[in-house]
């Protein structure tokens, strides 16, 4: 990657290749951050009052546990909570330092300086709320509960299946090879625009991945789908589903609903596996009559 720096200086300088080791932030600001990667430096010719360009090689060898493992008293992980923010389109930070090894080209005065500063690079991405570029539950069906099953359980409440789809847009800068193996979801299921209940998958579900390219604009795509099997889908407002439950007795039609879903996947790359979680998607689905419904 390439970076472009402003310079206000009458200074002309030609820096040699530099090695520089790459943190990120731990849980809590008062722990030592965690080293992710070593980047190193091309030569870079200074000139007075004119942008500088450093371009910038960098190596992850692996992803270190500390990285992935959940921060005390939570779930989420360094490496979550950074990818959450990047998701997001929030301010994100790493931190610069120089690197270990000593290079015969870089004077010892710099070698040391740059060891001894840390320096932060805060950025914010373009945001990956269309990380999830298309949504959508097909062959939805809707089972109603059983009618001697105890209140509050799951066999009380109605049931969904389907076949889920996902089509996930990667990064045109990515060129880290990515696949998705498992995924679970919590989604909020409205009519008309009014929240009927919601679906909570909390067991991972396997996934099948294909490897597409966009129709649309050419991009690189994932077009990732699972199955879920009687769902329950735990009712929010009790008369909307009586609502829906009239409309497909009576009419015998599918039902139009609306999705908002939020998706934890787990990722299986070259530097390791690890989750990444509550990538937001949603969708308009078709709920289809059931035979358990009576005729």
């Amino acid at each position: 990657m390439a970076v472009a720096i402003s310079n206000r200086y009458p200074i002309h300088l030609q820096l040699p290749p530099v090695e520089f080791d790459i943190f990120v932030p731990s849980c809590t600001p008062d722990e030592a951050y965690i080293m992710v990667a070593n980047a190193t430096t091309d030569s870079v010719n200074i000139e007075p009052r004119k942008p500088i360009t450093i371009s910038i090689h960098g190596f992850a060898p692996k992803v270190p546990r500390k990285l992935i493992s959940s921060c005390p008293g939570t779930t989420a992980s360094p490496l979550d909570l950074l990818i959450s923010k990047y998701i997001r389109g929030l301010v994100t930070t790493i931190y610069v330092r120089g690197g270990s090894m000593v290079s015969p080209t870089v004077p010892q005065w710099l070698q040391e300086l740059l060891n001894s500063v840390t320096v932060p690079f805060p950025f914010t991405s373009p945001g990956f709320s269309r990380l999830i570029k298309r949504f959508s539950m097909k062959n939805v069906h809707f089972y109603l509960p059983d009618p001697i099953s105890r209140p509050n359980t799951p066999e009380s409440m109605p049931k969904v299946s389907a076949l889920v789809q996902a089509v996930v847009g990667l990064p045109s800068h990515l060129n880290v090879p990515v696949n998705i193996s498992r995924v679970r979801t919590n989604a909020d299921v409205f009519y008309h625009d009014h929240k009927l209940g919601i679906i909570n998958i909390k067991q991972w579900q396997n996934a099948r991945v294909q490897r597409a390219v966009d129709d649309a604009d050419g991009n690189p795509i994932m077009v990732v789908e699972f199955d879920i099997q009687k769902a329950p889908l735990q009712v929010t407002d009790e008369d909307l589903l009586s609502e829906v439950l009239q409309k497909m007795l009576f009419e015998r039609q599918g039902i139009p609903l609306r999705v908002d879903a939020h998706v934890d996947a787990e990722l299986q790359s070259a530097l390791g596996e690890f989750i990444v979680r509550d990538i937001p998607s949603g969708g308009n689905i078709i709920v289809q009559r059931e035979s358990n419904l009576p005729q």
